[in-house]
């Protein structure tokens, strides 16, 4: 009985299914194109600050390219494949531009490099044990610390960092 309703509702419903979808997921669509790029515009109109704004504005972006890509494949299902390329391709790109929001957001790759390498100065200057009762806990993690030594930042660490944002992006 119960699968002889559901096939019922599947037959009663098949048509009223696809045009109320395709209508409220393109209200939503159009919704969200009609805010993210008037925030987009707002970046450009007051663009006081190129170094960071113009991060900002390729990762707001990715609101018109998801909303285009799934209005596009849900009203033809044979281009999704090519749809869902190009968002990851421009997925990639926004992840490129949030790493390189964030380090115009420090001032720049010298004073992310600067700020690394004082941190380092910082962390091994500071003692590492106090007294008698830390040598006890150092002989019980040691081999555990074995794998974990603090490493020196600076410009390998940010080298490092930049090359691994690129090969996740790839």
């Amino acid at each position: 009985m119960a699968l002889s309703s559901n096939l019922y509702f599947q037959v009663v419903y098949r048509d009223l299914h696809s045009p109320a979808t395709i209508i409220i997921a393109g209200s939503f669509a159009l919704v969200a194109l009609v805010l993210s790029i008037f925030l987009i515009f707002q970046h450009l109109r007051s663009y006081t600050n190129p170094a960071e704004q113009k991060w900002i504005v390729a990762v707001l972006f990715m609101v018109p390219v998801y909303a285009t890509e799934s209005i596009i494949s849900l009203l033809n299902p044979n281009l999704s494949l090519a749809c869902d390329i190009l968002r990851n391709c421009y997925e990639a790109f926004a992840l490129y531009s949030f790493g390189r929001y964030l380090v115009a957001c420090l001032g720049g790759e010298e004073r992310v490099v600067r700020l690394l390498e004082d941190e380092t100065k910082k962390q091994f200057t500071e003692p590492l044990l106090e007294g008698q009762e830390n040598k006890v806990a150092l002989k019980n993690r040691s081999f555990r610390y074995f794998f974990h030594q603090p490493n020196v930042m600076g410009k390998n660490l940010y080298t490092i960092v930049k090359f691994g944002l690129v090969q996740y992006v790839r």
